[in-house]
């Protein structure tokens, strides 16, 4: 759903950073290679400055898209439904008022069609998490405001329930001393459809301790949802130990339709000694209400600078089974997903080092059969040959077979390749061959998101002349048949 971490410096760099950069279209529409289910992308936006697409579907193939995009001097967030045919159903509408600068975008859809829409907006110096549903019928609803004024929110995730109640979880900073050390409180509030959202809960029992360290790394919380809407989050939050120098632990909570609150959980703790934080996580949860989460760590990164990962399966009976990623050496690396079949069957996704850290970075992947063992993990992309390395990577899983897309670039964005394939879930099955949806000599691409019903994928990426200028919004479907 999420495309890559950034700084707030650097999102604001890439909506304000030459506004006037020429739209070059060229070679970055072109027509894709080896998978003829793909068709042909279309612009959603062009001569824009966008970042951070995110993108949910549902069963019928239809998904909805939002995404950053400068208007005059500030960032707002933009959205469009795109049908199960790949063609957009109207013009991109607003969905952030103007003044500040809008980012951070999260999206989900119900089966029904029924959509919300959560992003961070920055007002008199702070970034607030504000809300806004999206009806099947194409109707807008009132932004809601959930985070104090006084609070710097960081991140924000939302799923979005068969009866339209809505879940969310961000995380809030505010600065505790007049020095840079900032506190950080989880918070998750639930929305009933056509009613106000409740009281917010907050879900951590003490603050990120996060020092010197900016909002922005902070870990990202995360939500899944099974098929009775019966939702799945997570957070990090620090040891309470300050012998342990306060590693970010994980915790998650089940938060059950009808049930008040859940009850928080201690979910992953790292050594005591080394400072290891969960840095990042994939969560998945599939129709049964069992949870995948693939955990990123870092801090102590062992042996030559990889930092290893732990993935868990979290069952709705409420059993956790821990299995640590080790084993060669591209274990380790940035942006984990996760993604689940109806009976959960999960693939794991995540960028690994080259060799002992060396390189650049690959696409790699595991399988973890809801009744057997996790497989070994395999390359997904090219091993890279130190000039060209993965830069933003999505994973969906669509009718026995997970989706996987990623970008690959050069050391300054250029050349790149919007790249494509699928990945069977059976037992030593091979990936598909790779499709290359878009490629440029000269631009770059940063952002990439992408989402799956049960029979197609719908694929978005910012484009332009360099990273910090990505003025095109890129989409291509790929339909039933492949």
């Amino acid at each position: 759903m999420v495309g890559i971490r950034t700084t707030a410096g650097r999102r604001l760099g890439i909506l304000v950073c030459l506004a006037v950069a020429s739209v070059i279209v060229a070679d970055w529409v072109a027509a894709p290679t080896a998978r003829a289910a793909f068709h042909r992308n279309r612009v959603l936006v062009a001569g824009a400055l966008v970042s951070m697409p995110a993108m949910a579907a549902q069963a019928s193939g239809a998904s909805l898209v939002a995404w950053s995009q400068l208007d005059g001097s500030s960032g707002r967030i933009a959205a469009q439904r795109i049908g199960a045919n790949g063609v957009p159903e109207a013009s991109p509408v607003w969905v952030s008022a103007p003044g500040g600068t809008s980012d951070g975008v999260a999206v989900a859809l119900s089966p029904a069609g029924d959509g919300v829409i959560a992003w961070l907006q920055e007002v008199d110096g702070v970034r607030q998490m504000r809300m806004r549903r999206w009806s099947a019928a194409g109707e807008l609803g009132p932004i809601v405001v959930e985070s104090s004024p006084s609070v710097i929110a960081t991140s924000v995730a939302v799923a979005i329930a068969i009866d339209g109640t809505v879940i969310a979880i961000w995380d809030q900073a505010t600065r505790a001393n007049r020095f840079t050390t900032w506190d950080g409180v989880v918070r998750a509030v639930r929305w009933p459809a056509g009613g106000q959202p409740e009281r917010a809960l907050r879900l951590n029992d003490h603050t990120h301790q996060v020092g010197h360290k900016a909002p922005d790394t902070m870990a990202r919380p995360a939500i899944g949802m099974d098929a009775r809407g019966d939702a799945v989050l997570f957070w990090p939050q620090p040891n309470p130990d300050p012998d342990t120098g306060r590693p970010l632990e994980a915790h998650g909570m089940r938060w059950a339709i009808g049930q008040a609150s859940g009850r928080p959980r201690l979910l992953y703790r790292g050594p005591e000694s080394g400072f290891v934080d969960v840095v990042d996580v994939g969560l998945a949860v599939a129709a049964n209400g069992d949870a995948v989460l693939l955990y990123t760590r870092g801090g102590n990164y062992g042996e030559f600078g990889n930092p290893d990962m732990v993935v868990q399966r979290w069952t709705a009976a409420g059993d956790v089974e821990s299995v640590r990623l080790a084993g060669d050496q591209y274990v380790g690396g940035e942006q984990p997903h996760a993604a689940m079949n109806a009976v959960g069957d999960a693939v794991l996704t995540w960028y690994g080092y080259g060799f002992r850290g060396l390189g650049g970075k690959t696409l790699r992947g595991a399988q973890w059969p809801a009744s057997g063992a996790l497989s070994a993990n395999r390359a997904l992309s090219s091993r890279p040959d130190g000039t060209h390395e993965i830069v933003a990577s999505q994973l969906s899983m669509r009718s026995g077979k997970a989706e996987l897309a990623w970008i690959v670039a050069g050391s300054h964005g250029a050349p790149y390749a919007v790249q494509a394939r699928a990945w069977p879930l059976e037992s030593g099955a091979k990936p598909s061959a790779v499709t290359t949806l878009a490629s440029s000599a000269t631009g770059a691409a940063m952002f990439l998101a992408s989402s799956s019903s049960a029979d197609r994928t719908h694929v978005v990426w910012t484009t332009g002349p360099s990273p910090t200028a990505q003025d095109h919004l890129i989409a291509n479907i790929e339909f039933p048949g492949s």
